[in-house]
């Protein structure tokens, strides 16, 4: 497993006496988030009835399906490490995290606060901005989510089924939202070349959805330091950065 930072094993102890477990359990769920990328997590925990499934947006799948306490629990854990992640929290040494994946998406988009995979498709979801990128056999697509909180991919319906996303306002397709632009992996586009294609500027976000945005991580971040998973300082520190990009 992954080396923690003294907050991060702080977090680690605050977790398990929350959750009534041990902070083994949460150690190895922690370590299963971090290799999923903050939104996946596949996982060997003999506290949890051993191998299992969590996904943000959907039900965990573990060995005892009928266990529906425990699954409860994974759950709302796993969340909860997600949102720690998402919000940078100190959690790993330096040199010590899971070294983040090839950065496929376009470099403009920034730091992706969900990623994940299914099949031959993979996708980035940028929650400050509004905008998913999908990675489909090579092509590269750029989405704007417009009133959507990505939350994970969601169950889908069988093998070739269209790629379906959890969110604050349940199951959406990816067909349902406007396309921004598009590009390959072997000869990506500048978005100055798309912009001066098409005679129009760059796509922007509207403010009024920037703010919605800032205002929602906030709130996230709020919840985490009240339950003493982030000081002060750092709710402080990235309230700021938010605010600043208002």
């Amino acid at each position: 497993m992954t080396k923690l930072t003294p907050e991060g094993e702080k977090i680690v102890e605050t977790l398990a006496a929350q959750y009534k477990i041990g902070a083994d359990a949460v150690r190895m769920m922690l370590d299963a988030v971090a290799r999923g990328g903050g939104s996946m997590a596949k996982f060997n925990v003999p506290e949890f009835g051993g191998s299992g499934e969590w996904m943000r947006g959907a039900m965990p799948m573990m060995g005892d399906m009928g266990a529906s306490s425990m699954k409860a629990t994974v759950d709302s854990l796993c969340g909860e490490l997600s949102n720690l992640m998402a919000a940078q929290a100190n959690l790993f040494m330096p040199g010590g995290q899971w070294p983040a994946s090839e950065a496929w998406w376009p470099t403009e988009l920034g730091e992706p606060s969900l990623t994940g995979s299914r099949q031959s498709a993979r996708y980035a979801y940028f929650a400050q901005i509004r905008r998913l990128a999908v990675d489909a056999d090579g092509r590269i697509e750029v989405y704007d989510t417009t009133g959507f909180n990505i939350e994970g991919l969601a169950p889908q319906a069988g093998e070739g089924a269209p790629l379906t996303f959890a969110s604050n306002r349940g199951p959406v397709r990816l067909g349902s939202f406007p396309r921004v632009h598009g590009m390959t992996r072997e000869a990506p586009a500048a978005p100055e070349a798309n912009a001066a294609a098409s005679g129009a500027g760059p796509a922007q976000m509207p403010a009024t959805e920037v703010a919605s945005a800032v205002l929602a991580l906030i709130e996230q971040l709020g919840a985490l330091k009240e339950k003493g998973l982030i000081t002060e300082e750092e709710f402080a520190d990235k309230k700021a950065g938010l605010l600043s990009r208002l």
